[in-house]
């Protein structure tokens, strides 16, 4: 089964704060990287001559924003080399002045893995067989990151979440009954935050004392629960594109 996927490196990239690009490699290729995989030489070709025409391969930041556009990207003989524009947003100015200073300092990309074989010689960081990657087919998007996927656990839901895209509208409608039944469990978990009403001849310092305070672990399961808000409302975009 195909899957979305998200890897990322602390490849070198330039800013130019005056046109506002951002140019270097979003992969590299040859090195064993975190995930025990080996990018090679020739895995974006096919993608990026279907995809890149018909912008299709987005310039994002944090693999979720808009950034801007991507202007211009191509394999070499170092990796996955890219220049992307960033736009005159709120967002865009922030993320100018995070890479600039250097905050900042990842690339990133969004794929499936479309052809890989697995490398008998070669173990990964923690023992694990190597896989030689010959395709990533979709190449979806590149992304500046704070830091790599791979060191975030909170990545590992995201990518267990996203829809089967290629898989069709059958897969994505069954991801979006999932995720309606997280979202409504959101509505009715912020329902039941709302403060106590009381009554009106309470005094306003009395009335603070009948509002419950959050406990910390309900603080941890708002930041859950409320990622199902937003991913219903991304998931049910993509759908209302797809019928389109």
């Amino acid at each position: 089964m195909s899957s979305y996927d998200m890897k990322s490196s602390p490849c070198e990239f330039k800013v130019d704060t005056e046109k506002r690009t951002i140019s270097g490699h979003a992969s590299i290729f040859g090195n064993i990287d975190n995930d025990s995989d080996i990018t090679e030489k020739g895995s974006f070709q096919k993608t990026i001559a279907e995809r890149f025409p018909h912008n299709l391969i987005k310039f994002l930041w944090q693999h979720r924003d808009p950034l801007g556009p991507l202007l211009k990207i191509s394999e070499d003989s170092v990796g996955l080399a890219f220049e992307g524009k960033v736009s005159k947003t709120a967002l865009g100015n922030d993320a100018l002045i995070l890479m600039a200073d250097g905050v900042v300092d990842r690339m990133s990309f969004g794929f499936t893995v479309a052809d890989y074989t697995i490398d008998p010689e070669l173990k990964g960081r923690h023992g694990q067989p190597v896989r030689r990657v010959k395709r990533y087919d979709p190449l979806y998007e590149v992304s500046p990151v704070t830091f790599a996927a791979n060191e975030l656990a909170t990545i590992s839901t995201i990518k267990g979440l996203l829809p089967q895209l290629g898989e069709g509208n059958k897969n994505l409608d069954l991801f979006i009954e999932q995720v309606q039944a997280l979202k409504a469990l959101h509505a009715d978990f912020i329902a039941a935050r709302e403060p106590i009403s009381t009554p009106a001849e309470i005094k306003q310092e009395e009335k603070a004392e009948v509002v419950n305070e959050v406990p910390p672990q309900e603080e941890k399961n708002l930041l859950v629960v409320d990622f199902a808000g937003w991913a219903g409302d991304r998931l049910l975009d993509l759908k209302a594109a797809l019928e389109k």
